[in-house]
This record gives C-alpha cells, structure tokens and sequence, in this order.
C-alpha cells in the first residue's frame, strides 16, 4: 500500500525500503484490485509483439552443426506452411483449449527435433546420404507439423488441416519437396518412418494383433490407428526428454494409451508414477507424492535411481478447482517444476531441484467441473487432441473380440454361419444404441448422472463375453444376451418411465431391424441373466433366469444363509425387484474393475441388497465404523486394510461406502483416486511397499515379466482393481450429488450405476404380506383389503408429493422406509386396539362372573354370621378370667424382683471390696516381681559353656565361692567339713566341693533347676542361712561381675528369690483375706443367680399369659371385624345384585 508495507496472513510486517522494487508478470489483470492497479505502472506485452519467428530463429540456430546444409530449407518451410495453418486453426477451427502460436511452433521444432536426434552424433550424420538428409528434412517437418499445429482441433478442423495442407503441397509457390503424402485417407492416417524415408500407414508400424482366447475381457486391448499414433507420439517424445499433454472426451481411451505404453513399450530406463487429480487435489499432496518418488543425488539436487528418467503421469490434470482468485496450486506447482525444475522444501525451506523426470498430462475438454488450463503451463507440453474414437475404429476393435469369441465358442456349432453374422449386428446396433443415448438422454440437473462415454460401450461387449456359452444353443440366445447387457448399462440408471419407455423402443427398433426379430417374441417377460441360479456351482455360470419362483426361493435361502453367518441379520423382502437389484450388483461385482455407484434415497435398500450380493458372490463386504474422533487417520488405515485384502491377500472385497459416512472430502478424493487406479497416492510407507514388492515378485518371475520396483508396484494395482469393488451407495436428492459428480468424474466414468426407483405394486403387496403376516384377521377378504389400502396409501402420498412439489416447489420425499413405517405404525396400532377390545371383553366377562359368584358368596356369608355370633361370646370370657390369672402373676413377680435388686446390691458391693483386696496385693507383689524377672533374664543369658566354666575352676575367687555357697544354701545341699587353712585344729565348712559334686555336675539340668526353682515353697530357715551373704557388700552384682559372668547372673537370681520371700509374707495375710471375701462374693452371686433364674420363671409364665391373652384380644376382635365386614357384605351384594341383576338378563 501506500506505507510500502507488506502485511503478511501471520501478522508479520516486512517494510519495503527505497532501494525496492516489486515487479508483477501476470497473464491478466483478472485478479487485481483497481487499488492495485492504480499504485502500479502498467505495460501490455501484446502477443503479436512475440512472434513465432523468434523462436523459430533461435531454434534454428541451436541446431547441430551437421544440419547447417538445411537451414535456409526448414526457412522456407516454416515461412511456407505457417502463417497459413496457424491463421486456419485460429480463426476456423475449433480447439477444446485455446493455444498459442508460440506454443504450436515450440511443439513443431520438438516434434521435430524427435526425428532429428541422429544428428547430434556426427558419426552416425556421416553415415546419412545427403539425399537422405533433405527427405529426413523434408518428411520430418511435413510429420511435426501435422501433429503439432494440425493436431489440436477436433475431427472437423482436422479435416480442414487435411485439405489445407494437400492444397499448399500442390500449389505452385510450394518449396520444393522431396518427399509428398500419400493421396489415400488424410494426413492423420500415415506415419513416417525416418530410417526408411517412406511414409507408413499406421497399423503397419505394429504387428498382426491377435487375441488370446484365454485372454479376459478387461486385458484386451486392441490396437486401433489413435493408440498406435498417439502411443507412437507419446514415445518418442518422452525418449527425447519432452512433456506431452493429452485432451480428449472420457472413454476415449488417452489414460489406457499412456499408461500401456509406459508400462509395457518404453523399457526398463524409465520409471513411471500416476496420479489422478480431482477438484480437491492440493499442491502439498502433489509435491509429497513427486517427492516420495525421487531419491537423493546429491545435496538439493534429487531424482529417480540414476541411469532412469521418472515419468509423472498426471490423469485429468485439470480437474482442480480454482481458488479465490483464479489459481490452481498444484498445476501452479507444476508450472514452477517446468520454470525452474526445483521447488521449496517445506520443512527445511531448502531448494529441492528435480532432474530427471518428464511430465506427461491427460485432461478432459474445459466444462463440467474442469478447467482450461493457463497458457504458462499449456507452453510446456506438446498438445494433443483425442478426437472422437472413429467409427471403423470402433468397429475394429469390438468386431475383432466378438468374432474371436465365436470362433473360440461356436467354431463347432452346426449354425457357425449365423453365430458369425451376429458379429457386425452387434456391433453396429451396440454402436447405434450408444450414439443415440449420447445424443438423446443428455444431462439435466436432475439426471445429473446421464453421461456416457465409451467404456460403457466396451461393458456391453464385456457383459455378453460373460454369458456361458452352452446355454447360448440358439443365436437368439446372443441376441437376448446382449439385450440383457445394453439394458444394465444404459437403461439401469434411467430415472423414470418415460426414459424407459424410450429406450425400450430403442431396443426395439434394433431388435427389428439389425437382427430381423420380434422382440416380443424374443422378451416375453422379464429378462435376468446371473451367475447365482445354482447356489456354490463352481464355476459360476453367467445365464438367463427363467424360472422366477424358484429364483425367488433361492434368493430367500441366501439371505438365510447370511444371517446364519452374521449377527447383523438383516430381515428383507424378496419380491422380485429387489431381487433385480441384487442380481445387477452381483454383476457388476463379477467383473474385474466392476464398480457400482447405486442412486436412491435413504432406505430404498441400497447397503442391504449390496451385503447380500456380496455374500452370494462369495466376497467379503467390508464397510467402516463412524466414532466418535474418525478422521483421515482412521480412514485411511481402513482403506489401506482394505486393499491390501484385495492386493496382498488376492481376495475378492466389496468396499461398500455411503454418503453419510464421508466426513470429511478428502475421503472422496481417495475414493476417485482407488476408482480411477487403485492406489491412493502416498498411502503407504517404504516398508510397505517393500513388503508388497515382497508378495508379487514370486508372481512376476513365473510368469517371466521384469520385476523392477514400478513393475511390482504396477502388478500389485492390477491385483487390487481385479478383486476391489467399490460400491457408493449415493442419494440423488440436493446439490451435494451433483457438486461431487463434477468433482469426481470417476464416480460415473468408472463405476456401473443403478437407478433404485419407487417399488412397484407387486413390491409394496409382497413387503405388506411379510410384514402383516403375523397378525390375526377375522377373514382373508380382510386381510387382503388391508394390504391393498396400505399400497394405495403409500402410491397415493408419493403422487400427491410430486402434485406438491409441482404447486408449492417443495420436496416431500416418500421413500421405501416410510412404508415400512406405515406397516409397522398399522401392525402396532392394531396390536394396540386388539387388546383394548379384548380388555374391554374380558373386564365383561369377569363382571358377569363377579355377578354370579356374589349371589353364591351372600348364601354363604348369611351362613357363616349365624355361626360366629357364639363363638364371639365364648371368646369374650376366656378373656376375662385370662386377665385375673394375669394380674396375680404380675404382683408376685414384682416381690420376685424386689429381692433380686438387694440381692444384686450385696452382691456389687462385696465385689468391690474383693477387689480392692486383690488390688493391694497384686501392688505388694509387684515389687519383688521386677527384680524376679531381671534375675530370670540374666540367667537366660547363660550357657552349658558358663557353668561348665565355673565349675572347672580349681581355686575359684572368693566371690564365686560365697555365690555357690548361696546356691547350695538355696538348693539345701549340706556343706563339707574341712580343714580350717588357718587353723588346722579347726574344721569349717565348704560348699565348694558339694556344689561341683551335686549342683554343678550337670550345668544343664542346673540352669533348668534355677529357672524351674518353687519360689513360693522357700523355707524360713533357708532365708535366715541367706540373709548374712545378703548383707554381705561383696554379695552384690557389680562386686561378683569382677570376677565371673555366670556367678554374676546367679547372684542376680539369689537376690531376687530372697527379696521376693520377705514380699511373699507380707502379701500372704492379704491373700488369705482376698480368699475369704472372694469366698462370700460367690455365696453371694449363687444367692443372687437363684433369685434371678425365679424372677426369670416368674416374667416367662406372665409373658406367655400376656401372649395368650393378647392372641384372644385379637381373635376376639377379628371374630367381631369378620361379623361386622358380613353385615356389610351382605347389605352391599343386595344393592349389587339389586342394581346390576337388568344388566345381566341383558
């Protein structure tokens, strides 16, 4: 703007200095605002300022040197033959896209070029006569310009070019030729062959075709004079490094030409990849999908495998739509590929520079959902028109596989003669019937669908080379074949009666006069071919129908079968146009690259009628699951489980697919690509491809094919559009249909379509019957008139929706689920008023029942009164005298439990005494237990090994010997006398020597006598022996530890005993106190637990009293109840019997 600022999408703003420029080249100021306009200088380059001979001129001079010789010849000619050719194809003929002269004269000079490529090589131009020099010349330019400026019109400018160019040769002011066209057939008819220098007629350049009787329908290729020109083109071209673009109507057979001769005709340098454009292809797809095909050369610069050249195939190259602002991104990519051969990474912003790789184009004329292509890019390509298939050219190739295949099935047949004649009716009625469908049955927005091209042609000869052969007895048979056949492909997606009507007298006319039969004669009734008559027939026999019950039966254990294999069932009416349905998606299925575009609205039985074709044909149908989060993910993971089903595992798959499981577009986008090639561009990785190339190998190295990378790859797609058949199940109703048939053309150019229309009467009988047939009528006449009313209803709406439609424009759609809602809406409806009837009729008869039953019951109940009145006084006084009993037996529980409360109260008391008591001795007790269980402890401590030491000492220290005299004290082992060491008149006691003899001897049985000594038994006498070792200072643990471990835990233990005897008698009076009063507590509570247990006696016998006498209450009060309910019962039941006793005479 006028800030020299650009403001780009992400809010970036790049400021433009003084030292900037910007410079726009555009073709036209289509796109530009008058804002844009008027900030910026314009200059027109006009193309006449540009003139071809410019470029001729600078083509001229890069010529090789070995052509020097012919300059001022190829001046003459193109000054010549021109500006008068160029002028006739601008001005009065007539092309499917606009060109240039620029563009018209670069294809000459490469054409061109293609047959001067000898020359580069000086030595092979040394070996070329000079005459042969001047009719390479000569010959080689007439050649070029017939398919490069003349070639670009349709067959009508073609043939203005023809007499336009015959003209200019025998004009007088014509350069001197050395070489002229033959005079026969046009200029198009004649190839020239540079080695020989001598024109050729087309099919002379190829051998003798031949078909291979075991060869299938879809592998025949017949070659006619347009594929052998333009495969002939196509190759020497791309051998030359030059791009070609191809523009023809659909089914004229450009994408077959192309893709046949790079696969089979070009030889192993050259690689090839396809893609198939539609309107939603992008240029990010476009770029990833070149970019996976090229390896790394080197840094920035890529290519195919060095030694080959890639070659792009791009089919229906203009089919993306337009942005905004006119542009087509991916043909802009590809634009930028020819300007630069490079384009820019996208993650790294690198250059990436292609080599190696020719772009070759197929499109359809401008119209439609395509659009004409920019001349930046048109000026690339050499162009070529496809012109309508020729008539003898038509004839030529279906003539050639019908007669074979007579000869191949009939060749022994005594009527041969007239089997053989049916070769040319055939083909001339199948061409007359195509031609006036083309002409008649044009598209409207509401027949959006009613277009043909020729390869439904070519599924009419497929369908009749389908049928068996031995049930063909009679040429009649053929003929019905084949009406059979023109009947599936052309009338199936005929939308009303009208059409149908007309095209059966199409039919009929060919019938009468190509064949010289009546075709109601030939087609009494309804006329179906199938390969299911026979259920698990192997093989499967394609052959007419005729008998229609038994068919029916059939088709009905079919779908018995499939819902035994499913827990889908499906519950459907097999009336027999459903079963029509079903058996052209059988057909359409059987066939290889049989795909099926079924039109009709929600319910009408499209998916049902599919699975059951599916299962009948043996296939597996498979279908995805919309959740929750689907998306191109998960799309694209089950389209890819999906052909490899197909490609890998060779097993034949209906793909079923409706329109309200396209999420998102792109999901379309794949359907058209796997439609159109059976691949979906970019879809799987290099382990998987590797693994695909893994499966076909074995299979191409036996059947002796080359097993390059795209030769795998290329038999694999064979593989999968062989056994994937894609079924779109699509509404007609609203624009989104029509929207997707420009954006996908597929759709329609590669799939059979089928017209599902209203059912007809005996349809809408047949569902009725199914439906209603569970429900009870009083008589058939009733039942009858029910599925008659239901049928006029449903036709009734659907006559009146198209009355609305007319009146008020409105839609008001009647679809074959309404009818099944209004019979399930009757069927429950009535089930409804049935039981409302019978309700009312069984409440009737229950009151007639009540009625008499209450007459018998009133009899009974005057009965029953008389009885309970004793009965009722008896009760009374049992009741009476039960409460005196009651009242005596409560005042002498009270006593009972007065004494039982004293008792109780002596009885806690004296528990609390006993308690304290055994409290205060417990604490006495206490105290010596400590000491007790430390002196236990410690001798736990001790081991044999202790005692055994103690007891090996000789001269044991002082304090061991007091220990062990305190021992044998305790133990009362009498001490020896011995010798006084101080005085030997003396005699005193030792323990030493008895406690090694008696108390030491065993160390183990000593330390089990410690722990098991009676410490309640201790004798008083023993304690006093004790006592002076107790005083004893050098008697304690810390003074014995000094000298022995194990004294030290006996001392402990000695100590403990004689603290825990003085506590023993302090405790023992308390004791003797504590038996005493828990003595009197035990009297006490057996005083108390007797009193309780009598109380206990007491309140059980008033309780049962109470029981008993409460059970009287109540048996008195319901005796009284039952009396009073009698009264009323009977004054009620004569007021009913009274009011209702009319109504039952009634």
């Amino acid at each position: 703007d006028d800030n020299k600022k650009l403001c780009l999408n992400s809010g970036e703003i790049i400021k433009l200095t003084g030292t900037m420029t910007m410079v726009f080249e555009p073709e036209d100021l289509a796109a530009a605002s008058p804002a844009t306009v008027s900030r910026n200088g314009m200059v027109l380059m006009e193309p006449h300022m540009l003139r071809w001979t410019s470029l001729f001129e600078s083509w001229l001079e890069h010529l090789p040197e070995t052509l020097a010789s012919t300059h001022a010849q190829l001046q003459k000619l193109f000054d010549y033959f021109l500006p008068p050719l160029l002028r006739l194809v601008k001005k009065e003929c007539k092309e499917p896209i606009a060109t240039k002269d620029t563009e018209l004269v670069h294809s000459l000079t490469k054409l061109l070029n293609s047959h001067l490529a000898e020359f580069k090589d000086e030595d092979l131009a040394k070996g070329i006569g000079a005459g042969d020099v001047v009719k390479r010349i000569d010959g080689g330019f007439l050649f070029s310009l017939i398919w490069s400026v003349c070639c670009t019109t349709d067959d009508a400018g073609r043939l203005k070019c023809d007499e336009k160019v015959r003209e200019m040769l025998a004009a007088e002011g014509c350069p001197k030729m050395s070489v002229q066209l033959p005079d026969k057939a046009t200029i198009y008819d004649f190839s020239w062959d540079t080695s020989k220098c001598k024109w050729l007629g087309w099919l002379e350049t190829v051998p003798a075709f031949q078909i291979d009787p075991k060869a299938k329908a879809q592998d025949i290729l017949v070659p006619t004079i347009d594929t052998v020109r333009y495969g002939y083109i196509l190759e020497t071209q791309l051998r030359n490094d030059y791009p070609v673009l191809f523009c023809g109507d659909t089914g004229t057979g450009k994408s077959v030409m192309v893709k046949e001769r790079l696969m089979k005709g070009m030889g192993e340098k050259f690689m090839s990849h396809f893609i198939n454009f539609s309107a939603n292809s992008k240029a990010n797809q476009t770029q990833d999908i070149i970019d996976g095909k090229v390896d790394k050369r080197r840094k920035g610069v890529f290519g195919p495998p060095l030694g080959k050249k890639l070659v792009v195939f791009v089919d229906d190259l203009n089919m993306p739509s337009k942005e905004a602002y006119g542009a087509q991104p991916p043909i802009e990519l590809i634009r930028q590929w020819f300007d630069h051969q490079s384009w820019y990474d996208r993650k790294t912003f690198e250059v990436r520079t292609i080599i190696d790789v020719i772009m070759v184009g197929v499109m359809g004329p401008p119209g439609g959902g395509r659009v004409a292509l920019t001349n930046r890019i048109m000026r690339h390509y050499n162009f070529l028109a496809f012109t309508e298939m020729a008539t003898r050219s038509l004839h030529m190739i279906f003539s050639t596989i019908m007669s074979t295949w007579i000869q191949a099935n009939f060749g022994q047949h005594p009527k041969i003669a007239e089997y053989s004649a049916l070769t040319d009716k055939v083909v001339s009625a199948t061409a007359h019937v195509y031609q006036t469908v083309l002409k008649e049955l044009l598209p409207t927005p509401a027949k959006s669908h009613y277009t043909f091209n020729l390869r439904d042609l070519a599924k009419t000869f497929q369908g009749v080379l389908m049928g068996d052969t031995k049930r063909l007895t009679e040429p009649e048979d053929v003929v019905r074949l084949w009406i059979h056949e023109c009947n599936r492909v052309f009338a199936d997606r005929l939308i009303n009666k009208e059409d149908h009507a007309w095209f059966l007298e199409l039919i009929t006319s060919q019938v009468s006069t190509r064949f010289e039969l009546d075709y109601g004669n030939l087609v009494p009734g309804r006329l179906m071919f199938g390969d299911y008559i026979v259920p698990g027939a192997e093989p499967r026999l394609y052959q007419q129908v005729e008998d229609f019950e038994k068919l029916v039966k059939t088709m009905e254990e079919y779908l018995d079968d499939y819902n035994a294999s499913t827990t889908k069932k499906m519950s459907l009416v097999m009336f027999l146009d459903a079963i029509e349905h079903v058996s052209r998606i059988c057909r359409i299925i059987r066939t290889p690259l049989g795909n099926a575009l079924l039109l009709g609205v929600g319910g009408s039985g499209r998916q049902s009628l599919t699975r059951l074709a599916a299962f009948i044909a043996d296939f597996k149908c498979f279908s995805i699951e919309i959740t929750k989060g689907y998306g191109k993910t998960e799309w694209r993971e089950d389209l890819k489980k999906c052909l490899k089903t197909a490609g890998i595992e060779n097993q034949p798959i209906v793909f079923l697919f409706t329109d309200t499981q396209i999420v998102k577009e792109s999901f379309m986008e794949d359907i058209n690509a796997v439609l159109n090639s059976g691949d979906v561009p970019n879809i799987y990785g290099n382990d998987e491809i590797e693994a695909i190339g893994g499966v076909m190998r074995p299979i191409l190295q036996a059947a002796g094919q080359p097993q390059t990378k795209s030769a795998l790859y290329a038999a694999y797609l064979q593989r999968v559009q062989s056994n994937l058949h894609v079924v779109l199940a699509m509404s007609p109703v609203g624009d989104a249909f029509r929207t997707r048939l420009r954006m996908y053309p597929a759709m329609v150019t590669c799939c059979s379509l089928d017209w599902f229309s209203e059912w007809p009467e005996e349809a809408l009988l047949a569902v009725a019957q199914q439906k209603l047939a569970d429900i009870e009528f009083e008589t058939e006449e009733i039942r009858q008139g029910v599925y008659d009313v239901c049928k006029v209803i449903h036709s009734g709406v659907s006559a009146m929706s198209q009355q609305y439609l007319v009146e008020m424009g409105r839609h008001n759609h009647v679809t074959p689920t309404s009818y099944l809602e209004l019979l399930n809406t009757y069927k429950d409806l009535y089930g409804v008023k049935r039981q409302d009837v019978l309700t009312a009729k069984r409440r009737l008869e229950v009151g007639l029942d009540k009625l008499k039953s209450t007459e018998q019951l009133v009899g009974v109940m005057k009965v029953e009164l008389v009885e309970l009145q004793p009965i009722l006084v008896v009760k009374g006084k049992e009741v009476e005298e039960l409460m005196v009993v009651i009242t005596k037996d409560k005042e002498a529980a009270e006593v009972t439990a007065a004494a039982c409360a004293v008792e109780e109260k002596e009885a806690n008391e004296k528990a609390v005494a006993t308690k304290a008591i055994a409290d205060d001795a417990q604490r006495d007790l206490d105290e010596a237990l400590p000491a007790l269980d430390a002196a236990v402890a410690s001798l736990k401590s001790l081991n044999r090994g202790d005692i055994v030491e103690v007891k090996s000492l000789g001269n044991p220290p002082a304090g061991v010997k007091m220990v062990m005299e305190a021992v044998c004290i305790m133990f009362e082992v009498k001490p020896e006398k011995v010798k006084d060491p101080n005085d030997a008149m003396k005699k005193i006691d030792d323990f030493w020597g008895p406690a090694k003899a008696k108390v030491l001897v065993d160390p183990s049985k000593f330390l089990n006598d410690l722990f098991a000594f009676d410490k309640d038994a201790i004798k008083e006498g023993t304690i006093k022996k004790i006592e002076p070792y107790i005083a004893n200072p050098d008697f304690t643990p810390e003074a014995i530890s000094k000298v022995s471990k194990a004294c030290t835990s006996i001392c402990l233990w000695v100590c403990a005993m004689h603290k825990y005897y003085h506590v023993a008698r302090m405790v023992e009076p308390k004791k003797k106190a504590l038996a005493g009063a828990q003595a009197e507590l035990d009297e006490t509570l057996a005083k108390l637990a007797a009193a309780q247990k009598e109380l206990k006696e007491v309140q059980d016998r008033v309780a049962q009293l109470e029981e008993k006498f409460n059970g009287a209450i109540e048996e008195k009060t319901t005796l009284a109840n039952k009396v009073e309910m009698c009264n009323v019962k009977l004054e009620r039941a004569d007021k009913l019997i009274g009011g209702l006793g009319g109504g039952e005479i009634r």
